[in-house]
């Protein structure tokens, strides 16, 4: 990885992933905005930034007179495990922590029939850690393995539930996996 000014970085991105502490999340948004205006992007050219850390993301919608409002009714959420954004996201972590990927195969679907137990495990870390955001990361952990659990009990193999969506994503990375083997980022031999 290497340093490389904003205008670069947006002028040959499609998708920027920002994760900052949240106390410096809106100003690099903002870097963001101001670099998208300095590097005279072709105006056909969409670029998709996603701050992670926004604290209040009601606020930065309202700067820029935006005012979204969730969907409701059927078919709301008939989306929310798209196959591209499982595809996109095995892809980067290809790329980027491809260990991951290899974790993910191994791990996932040991885990899913044990998820019950990690709730407990999860919560009483996030109570032990101090800082917030410790903290927060091990509640929405115990909050993973909550829906996994439920998920689980509930099943119907086949029925397209939680398990089945999360059991194809590994079968996509299995699939990706064995077309790569690591070679993205295995040291040369």
């Amino acid at each position: 990885m290497k340093h490389a000014a904003y205008v670069d970085i947006v002028s040959q991105a499609t998708y920027i992933l920002s994760v900052v502490p949240p106390k410096e999340a809106l100003a690099i948004a903002q870097l963001v905005v101001d670099a998208v205006k300095d590097s005279k992007l072709h105006p056909q050219k969409k670029l998709i930034f996603d701050e992670a850390n926004l604290d209040d993301l009601d606020a930065v919608l309202k700067r820029y007179g935006l005012r979204p409002f969730p969907l409701k009714g059927e078919g709301s959420a008939s989306h929310a495990s798209s196959p591209s954004t499982s595809q996109g996201l095995l892809h980067s972590l290809l790329l980027s922590q491809p260990a991951f990927i290899d974790q993910m195969i191994r791990l996932v679907p040991q885990m899913t029939p044990k998820a019950y137990r990690f709730i407990g495990e999860m919560r009483e870390v996030s109570e032990f850690t101090e800082d917030e955001g410790s903290t927060r990361i091990y509640e929405g952990a115990a909050q993973l393995f909550e829906r996994i659990a439920k998920a689980k009990e509930e099943e119907t193999s086949g029925d397209g539930g939680d398990i089945d969506v999360l059991l194809t994503v590994i079968e996509e990375a299995k699939t990706l996996w064995a077309k790569d083997k690591g070679t993205t980022w295995a040291p040369p031999s």
